[in-house]
């Protein structure tokens, strides 16, 4: 596999249409992605697939490259259906990755019960900080949609929010996960979550705290 090392350098990527029902799966900026990617925005994106899509990427990672990938200050709009595990950012983690300062405020619809966010299935180490999910999920829920088989290494998720959320519903995870600064939104605490989001890295994140806006 070809290893990407893609920086957007602040571009957007609008209007993103990719529509393969029924016929492949992996579907998405990337397809599967073995690599890189930073500071890019992806907008109103509509991704239609028969399973394992994401806006970003099908999968992110593969286990027989082996290589880790790294996504940061990427974010992605718009919506997601698949027959099958899906994300707003990747469908599949199947290596090491680590995501910071992303946001997804997605549509996602999955007919499988892996759905999240963030992320469908999990299958490799996960290393998320500062990143929130926006947007609705028709099943599941929260920012992962789990998956984890036996080997599956635990992940570490620091500063995660969880909007539209009122079940404090993270998605799956096991006793060896670690989780620190979790925030949800339970609709009541909008203005609190905009400040939370925004105090990560005021270098990095913005919102001008209008009722309903979301930070970028």
């Amino acid at each position: 596999y070809p290893f990407i090392d893609f920086d957007g350098k602040g571009h957007v990527i609008s209007n993103l249409t990719s529509n393969t029902e029924g016929a492949y799966d992996y579907c998405g900026l990337f397809g599967i992605l073995c690599g890189n990617v930073r500071n890019l925005g992806v907008e109103n994106a509509d991704v239609t697939c028969a399973g394992g899509t994401g806006i970003l990427a099908g999968y992110l990672g593969h286990s027989t490259f082996g290589q880790p990938c790294y996504v940061e200050n990427v974010w992605v709009t718009g919506k997601v259906t698949a027959n099958g595990y899906c994300g707003g950012m990747f469908g599949n983690v199947a290596c090491e990755s680590h995501i910071k300062n992303c946001y997804a405020n997605v549509e996602v619809n999955g007919s499988g019960d892996l759905t999240g966010g963030i992320i469908g299935r999990v299958r490799a180490k996960i290393d998320m900080t500062q990143v929130y999910a926006a947007g609705s999920i028709n099943r599941g829920g929260g920012i992962i949609g789990g998956g984890f088989q036996d080997a599956t290494p635990a992940g570490t998720y620091n500063r995660v929010a969880v909007w539209n959320n009122t079940n404090n519903n993270f998605g799956p995870t096991r006793e060896s996960e670690e989780l620190s600064s979790i925030i949800y939104y339970d609709g009541t605490n909008f203005a609190d979550m905009q400040t939370q989001v925004v105090a990560w890295d005021p270098t990095v994140w913005s919102c001008d705290m209008e009722p309903g806006s979301y930070p970028v």
